[in-house]
């Protein structure tokens, strides 16, 4: 067949075949070339029409283009639609595709469609010819284009805040949404309702409903964003126990959504630990060490799709313990203490001192012993009692040397500094549902012993009672005391979470030792201060 060529012209005579302009050729078959357009139509945006973000209908078809307002002919254009795409207007709603020309045995004109040349765009109806004489529908013929349903589900990520997608309409919580750890207060700050599922959720997954400009929410799933404000902790000047941590007690906090029973990790994509790693808050350190925990206040959102018509809640996990914050009403559930929610403090000044009277005690020693040197803090000298003359042994008849007994003396004082209630202690870990850390900050201990080597437990000589119930030192121990006799130590004791008041009472207690001999001793001299706690 001879080629025409592109630019041929053809006539679209009323109740006649449609010829060629430049030579009068009929068009052989002048409906299959527009048939054939909108066949290729359909399959260019198979996938677009099968997710509904691409829609035609029975109105949609292919039309000849004139080449202009005044012109007899048409162009080497094949017009189809309208097509509407989800993200277009509705005057954008025609392909183009391009027609090239050649002659068969009968002389007559074959129309051959070659690939699109536009997509999506406006164009002049008025210029659109059809044999069969039907003219252009209007968009409105053709259903609207909808988002396709996503087939993710049960997903949360978070992102930094200036990546928060646009066009979310945050409000914020009727009543305060937050909790507390020892890493970081975590308040929700807005909640919005996307409409559509933000590209961050869907995005790497293995999403069946395939690319579009957004999505619509899986069946059954509702979608939710939350500004989350992690800043300092409400106890960060709470000090840690002088207790020895241990990597058991980790105080970072890894976050999730519940969603009635769905648990839900929060995929952190906010840069800091690197995509795909689970939301954690690791305990920043603070300018007095590493603990407490001083994280810079930072901004992020969360965007989830959960289970629809499911309460949900706002889950940080520390150390193995648990809180959840419910995002409706801002009601916590907590299996560890909640100390730091019931009081809008938590520290307190004290700056008082304490101290024993002389404290005495006999001891039996064997007779004979060399004695000590003069008397000091550290290096006290035996007494003789009960007659005995300094230097001398006594016998009893057997010609056998009696024990002498001596009379040793201390005294003992330390100064309070402050107290302070925390729900997590890094020795400890939580303190249990109901109760809280009591964190006693103890200064310049001292004792002078006479006569005797007096070895203190000191941890055994502190307890704290509240409402008649004594309650003894959890840390530091005796043990770790030793290994580090330090005189400033932060006494951690367990109390009720709302006791108003408690007592400190130091009772010193520990060994007595002289001449070789050892034996355990608890003063009877005891000194007492009532504490009214922070609140």
């Amino acid at each position: 067949m001879a080629l025409i060529g592109v630019v041929a012209v053809l006539i679209a005579g009323s109740g006649c075949a449609p010829r060629v302009a430049a030579t009068g050729q009929k068009l052989a078959d002048p409906a299959q070339p527009l048939e054939t357009a909108l066949t290729l139509l359909k399959k260019d945006n198979y996938t677009g029409i099968q997710n509904n973000t691409v829609t035609v209908s029975s109105a949609t078809e292919c039309f000849y283009s004139k080449a202009g307002k005044d012109a007899k002919g048409v162009s080497d254009q094949v017009v189809c639609g309208p097509i509407r795409r989800l993200g277009l207007s509705d005057d954008r709603v025609w392909d183009r595709y391009r027609l090239s020309f050649a002659s068969d045995s009968d002389g007559n004109a074959v129309a051959t469609v070659g690939t699109h040349t536009a997509q999506g765009v406006a164009v002049d109806t008025g210029l659109l010819v059809s044999p069969s004489g039907d003219k252009p529908s209007p968009a409105s013929d053709v259903p609207a284009p909808r988002a396709p349903q996503s087939l993710v589900t049960n997903r949360a990520v978070a992102v930094a805040g200036n990546a928060t997608p646009p066009g979310l309409d945050f409000t914020a919580p009727a009543k305060p949404v937050s909790v507390i750890t020892p890493a970081a207060t975590i308040a929700v700050t807005g909640v919005a309702e996307p409409k559509n599922v933000p590209g961050a959720l869907v995005a790497g997954q293995d999403n069946p409903a395939g690319q579009a400009a957004y999505h619509l929410p899986a069946p059954g799933q509702k979608l939710y964003a939350l500004q989350l404000k992690i800043s300092t902790p409400a106890d960060a000047t709470v000090p840690a126990s002088s207790g020895s941590p241990t990597k058991d007690h980790d105080p970072s906090t890894a976050l999730k959504l519940l969603a009635g029973t769905t648990r839900l990790p929060i995929v952190d994509q906010t840069g800091a630990a690197g995509s795909s790693s689970t939301l954690t808050i690791p305990c920043a350190a603070s300018s007095s060490g590493t603990y407490p925990c001083a994280p810079r206040t930072t901004v992020i959102t969360v965007l989830a799709t959960v289970p629809a018509n499911e309460p949900v809640s706002l889950s940080a996990t520390t150390d193995g313990a648990g809180q959840s914050v419910d995002l409706a009403g801002g009601q916590l559930t907590s299996t560890v203490s909640t100390v730091e929610y019931q009081r809008s403090k938590l520290t307190g000044k004290i700056g008082k001192r304490l101290k024993t009277d002389p404290y005495q005690v006999q001891l039996e020693v064997p007779a004979g012993e060399t004695d000590r040197n003069t008397p000091t803090e550290k290096q006290p000298t035996a007494k003789p009692t009960d007659g005995a003359t300094a230097g001398a042994d006594r016998q009893d008849p057997t010609g056998q040397q009696k024990p002498k007994k001596i009379t040793a003396e201390a005294r003992w004082a330390l100064k309070i500094n402050s107290v302070g209630l925390t729900g997590f202690d890094p020795a400890l870990g939580w303190a249990p549902a109901g109760q809280a850390w009591l964190i006693v900050s103890t200064t310049k201990y001292k004792h002078h012993e006479d006569g005797a080597t007096f070895t203190d437990h000191r941890a055994a000589s502190l307890s704290i009672t509240v409402d008649g119930v004594a309650h003894p030192v959890k840390a530091p121990t005796d043990d770790a005391l030793a290994v580090h006799p330090d005189t400033d130590v932060n006494w951690a004791f367990a109390v009720p979470a709302d006791a108003p008041s408690a007592t400190l009472t130091f009772r010193p207690t520990g060994t007595v030792s002289a001449d070789g001999v050892t034996q355990d001793f608890t003063s009877d001299q005891t000194a007492s201060l009532k504490i009214d706690l922070p609140h």
